[in-house]
């Protein structure tokens, strides 16, 4: 049990990494805080196989940050 939740936390972290670079190339230069470059930004992601929480996660710093 401890086993696939350390597994669990791990993959995670490499999923949301790899997310992120694969944003950041796609959508370099682009504001994700609007509403239309996000949609098409969390699409892009889903039709990847990323999780609903890695990208809403991702998303949502990433329009913090701006």
């Amino acid at each position: 049990m401890i086993r696939n939740t350390l597994r669990e936390i791990f993959d995670e972290v490499d999923e949301a990494a790899q997310a992120r670079r694969l944003l950041t190339k796609r959508f370099k230069g682009e504001r994700l805080s609007e509403m239309r470059i996000a949609r098409r930004a969390a699409a892009f992601l889903q039709r990847r196989g990323y999780s609903g929480k890695v990208i809403f996660d991702l998303l949502r710093c990433s329009i913090e940050d701006e």
